[in-house]
């Protein structure tokens, strides 16, 4: 239903994630980095940037004139109140701050529904999606009825992504703080693209830009390593074993049992990590070009190097099936804020 419209071919060549990726990045979050640098005050790296992945959701679901805005001028309270109500939901099972959600989510939808009033305004690209499948899809027969599953839906996005993002974009700019090395070769590839990154933007960040952007391979690694050492869902992942049952490595596991896999252990095998306990981008970047001299094709490597493959252990979105729906969304939008950053 959804997973062509998260899909990376079309999220770099979609108008609407280029519009509000420079409204709310250039617009919103760099004055505050801004501002504050000039008075020499500090920054919630962790708030802001969970208000800027939930804002970046919520504006791709919605438009940006319906969406979310946390960190626009004069939000201060309102961000603060949106990322408290996640941490009492999340730790400790709030009803009020799942209610108060809840209702935010669904005041976006309502905006969404009444159509937009600025012919700059991006599109509702999940809303409108949404909104024609699901009445097919559930038999509803209420706009109201629809109106609220739509933004059951959405919420799910936005907490998934405020969770995630957020996280990551603070370990990865704590990381970088640590490494003043990394930052200036970061800063050289961003600064050699077609239309160099500097604040103010006073240019359109077009498709070409976005696609440049994702190819930059020290970016890339960046992010995968702080995904790898500080994996925002770390625990258990669970499955339930099929009919018939499985066999993993040797041993039969019966149907309906449910087994698991964490993160945070595989993203540790030391053959495939060495030095696991490390945050080191360029492992990423040495295992990139090895492949890219590999000759020969996946299917005639020798089970010891597919066990060292450090593609084969990251598991931060999971895989298969149940693979993260959003993967491709997180990943652009944390090379965005990091490197605008």
């Amino acid at each position: 239903m959804l997973s062509n419209l998260f899909s990376k071919s079309y999220l770099l060549d979609s108008p609407d994630f280029s519009g509000l990726s420079q409204a709310i990045i250039f617009a919103r979050l760099l004055p505050i980095i801004d501002e504050a640098a000039g008075m020499g005050s500090g920054v919630d790296v962790f708030e802001i940037s969970c208000a800027v992945a939930a804002e970046m959701m919520s504006a791709y679901q919605v438009g940006l004139e319906s969406s979310l805005n946390l960190t626009g001028r004069g939000r201060e309270e309102a961000r603060k109140k949106h990322i408290e109500n996640g941490k009492k939901k999340l730790r400790k099972g709030s009803k009020q701050a799942a209610e108060e959600l809840e209702r935010e989510c669904y005041e976006t939808c309502l905006k969404a529904d009444r159509g937009s009033r600025l012919p700059t305004a991006t599109r509702p690209v999940i809303f409108a999606q949404l909104s024609t499948s699901i009445p097919a899809k559930e038999g509803v027969k209420t706009r109201k009825e629809t109106l609220r599953l739509v933004a059951s839906e959405l919420l799910d996005h936005i907490e998934a992504a405020r969770v995630g993002i957020g996280i990551t974009v603070t370990y990865a700019m704590y990381q970088l703080s640590q490494r003043p090395d990394l930052q200036s070769n970061l800063r050289h590839e961003l600064m050699a693209l077609n239309m160099p990154l500097r604040y103010p933007l006073h240019e359109l960040l077009s498709r070409s830009v976005l696609h440049q952007i994702d190819g930059i391979a020290l970016l890339d690694a960046i992010v995968m390593e702080t995904l790898r050492v500080h994996p925002p869902a770390p625990g258990p992942q669970y499955r339930a074993v099929p009919k018939d049952g499985v066999i993993v490595e040797g041993y039969f596991i019966p149907a309906g049992v449910w087994i698991s896999t964490s993160p945070y252990c595989l993203h540790r095998h030391a053959s495939a990590y060495p030095d696991a306990d490390k945050w080191k981008p360029e492992r990423w970047m040495t295992a990139r070009n090895a492949e890219a001299e590999q000759s020969v094709d996946s299917a005639s490597v020798g089970e010891e190097a597919q066990g060292d493959d450090p593609w084969r252990w990251f598991w931060a979105f999971g895989n298969g099936g149940r693979m993260c729906l959003g993967s491709n969304f997180a990943l652009v939008g944390r090379y965005l804020t990091i490197s605008d950053t």
